[in-house]
């Protein structure tokens, strides 16, 4: 299938009716029917709608891409971006709900696929999202076919705009993970970090998902009153072993220093010491301080630094960006203390 262009489309809603104007001038130039130019183009609509909208954080200015592609009698149109993590099956649609609570989520994707003859999504973890879109021409008179020109000018894009201000919580809860709150964790490291944290599985739902269901991951997270996610607290554990490791500890940016990362600690700790680990280790990236200032806190013992851990990573969402590999303090942290037991010598 050849590619016929390529689009990067700035996140404004100013962008939306170009896009749909090029889209159906694109599908009647290449032989599809007015009628399924609309419909097709409706489902692209509903697409780019949703990733302007909802895929990046609030107020953020990105760009996604569009490929269109012509192979008679197929058209497809590859809609790429590196938004917010994103899991489908979290997002189905309910009639019922629809009919009765109004409630539409999940609408916009049955949409898509509804109008589309083939419709497919793609998580590629760090690389983002792609979604696939596909139309078979059913006719082959051009000479009726509409031509409309579409402007595709780009409005200016404020790259500096300032990062979200800090906001002050009155009140939060911690709870311990389930593997339906996988795609709410997910997000909090994309708001972060974007696509910089190195553990590529944190921006996979499924991953997480199935790493809770299998116990491999176990965690805490926290909410604000009105239920939305702020920070997220995991630590593996070995089945051989009663020592845990603490894996990833995160609160979004404008939510720090609200007490929701000291909180998470604790709620983590009792549930641990109940499940009989008896110690903690974790690596801290030594240029988050934070994150070093919370564990002596809570008596974490600086055992050992790790040179240059990282190879390769540009770090988001500290507080200045550094592309140079990063150290790591190794930090261990007694849960249950053995028994004093007296010592004679010979």
């Amino acid at each position: 299938m050849t590619m016929v262009c390529r689009l990067q489309i700035p996140t404004n809603e100013q962008n939306i009716a170009p896009v749909c104007d090029f889209t159906t001038s694109w599908c009647l130039n290449h032989g599809l029917s007015k009628v399924e130019s609309i419909r097709f183009t409706v489902a692209v609509s509903e697409l780019v709608t949703d990733i302007i909208l909802f895929a990046y954080p609030e107020n953020s200015r990105e760009n996604f891409e569009i490929e269109y592609h012509y192979s008679f009698p197929n058209l497809e149109i590859v809609v790429s971006e590196l938004g917010e993590p994103f899991d489908p099956d979290k997002h189905t649609y309910d009639a019922k709900k629809a009919r009765e609570e109004s409630n539409f989520e999940g609408a916009g994707l049955l949409l898509m696929k509804e109008l589309s003859d083939e419709f497919s999504f793609i998580n590629k973890g760090k690389e983002g999202k792609e979604f696939r879109l596909s139309k078979k021409i059913e006719i082959h008179d051009i000479d009726e076919l509409l031509q409309q020109s579409a402007s595709l000018r780009e409005p200016e894009v404020d790259r500096d705009q300032q990062e979200n201000p800090h906001k002050n919580i009155d009140e939060f809860t911690v709870s311990r993970i389930r593997s339906a709150d996988a795609e709410e964790i997910a997000k909090i490291f994309y708001r972060t970090y974007e696509y910089s944290y190195f553990k590529e599985d944190m921006y996979l739902p499924k991953k997480i998902e199935e790493a809770v269901l299998s116990k491999e991951k176990l965690g805490v997270i926290a909410r604000k009153e009105d239920g939305e996610a702020i920070g997220y607290f995991g630590v593996m554990q070995k089945e051989d072993s009663d020592i845990a490791e603490l894996g990833e500890a995160i609160v979004t940016p404008s939510y720090r220093r609200n007490g929701v990362m000291t909180s998470m600690m604790n709620h983590l700790i009792e549930i641990l010491k109940d499940q009989g680990v008896t110690a903690l280790f974790a690596k801290a990236v030594t240029n988050h301080l934070v994150s070093q200032k919370v564990n002596h806190k809570f008596g974490y013992e600086t055992t050992a630094i790790l040179l240059a851990l990282s190879e390769n990573i540009k770090y988001k969402g500290f507080d200045e960006d550094y592309p140079q590999p990063i150290s790591a303090a190794l930090e261990f942290l007694p849960l249950i203390y053995p028994k004093q037991k007296s010592v004679y010598l010979p």
